[in-house]
């Protein structure tokens, strides 16, 4: 197909392609790291207060624009090459352009929250101390099906099937730019799978859920999320696993309120955060972002939280 079969798309969307566009340049990091300490930090500390405060994606956008627009026009364009290695980067390699502006969005807006309320409640409302490591883990481990959006966002549209099937964004992502491994995804998902068991069933089981329904939290994902995209898609709402999440783990577990927490954040707080990831691929995919560093970037946004 020369162009989507979806009007929106066709209005909207560039059928054209420019692969010489640097996406990863030094100010990614220079204002996109800060504005991931920034926005979580906030995000903690306005959980606790009836005022919420939070910096919304379009303002992030803007102030994107401008930073990034300014430090273009002052950084010099001077290579850096970093000691005892053969890596070097430039202060200021090309002029700013969209594609860095979609990546570095996506990047500052991976950020979240999960697992933080866990730990707060369990010390202010049922006394209970939670060691940092195994907190931290906790954390850690949630964003383990941020990796299956991806994987569900590629059956979804079938982007490396027959050529003759796609359409023309299709057709410029499979001939610019490498897909992904799927390895990379199974590999982080089975790894978090294993840390959120050792979290749970360790450390003296200070979060009072079995492995077993850490399991069954993650099939409960596996099971919505495809439906709730789906809807998203056809609808434009989804919908939160909260209440059922809630009803499933009170009978399996009564009486312990940490595990009805751990397994809520398992549960709804993962399936938040792979919908959110799919929309971000799907966005990246429009936009020509090369996949591998769209990858690296989701992923250092979720470990800068």
């Amino acid at each position: 197909m020369d162009d989507s079969p979806i009007e929106q798309v066709r209005l909207t969307v560039p059928s054209t392609d420019d692969p010489t566009l640097q996406v990863l340049t030094f100010r990614i990091w220079i204002l996109g790291v800060p504005l991931c300490i920034l926005q979580s930090v906030l995000l903690r500390i306005s959980s606790f207060r009836q005022q919420f405060i939070n910096i919304s994606s379009v303002c992030i956008d803007i102030f994107l624009y401008v930073g990034c627009n300014l430090l273009a026009r002052v950084l010099p364009n001077k290579v850096v090459r970093i000691p005892g290695t053969r890596w070097s980067f430039s202060l200021n390699p090309c002029s700013f352009n969209i594609k860095e502006h979609i990546a570095m969005s996506i990047f500052v807006n991976s950020v979240g929250s999960p697992g933080f309320s866990n730990i707060s409640v369990a010390k202010i409302f049922y006394h209970k101390e939670i060691h940092i490591l195994p907190a931290l883990l906790l954390v850690i481990s949630t964003q383990m099906t941020l990796f299956y959006g991806r994987s569900l966002w590629q059956k979804f549209k079938k982007a490396y099937k027959d050529d003759d099937e796609l359409d023309v964004h299709g057709r410029l992502m499979k001939q610019n730019y490498e897909s992904i491994p799927q390895w990379w995804f199974y590999s982080i998902l089975l790894s978090m799978i294993g840390m959120a068991i050792l979290v749970c069933e360790g450390f003296g089981g200070q979060f009072q859920l079995r492995y077993w329904e850490v399991l069954l939290a993650c099939a409960l994902v596996f099971l919505f999320l495809p439906l709730e995209c789906i809807l998203e898609a056809i609808a434009g709402s989804g919908f939160t696993l909260d209440l059922l999440l809630e009803a499933i783990i009170g009978y399996l577990n009564p009486g312990k309120p940490l595990a009805n927490m751990a397994f809520k954040l398992y549960g709804s707080e993962a399936h938040l955060v792979a919908a959110s990831a799919i929309s971000s691929f799907k966005a990246s995919h429009y936009m020509k972002i090369p996949p591998k560093i769209l990858f690296h970037l989701m992923h250092g946004g979720c470990s800068d939280q």
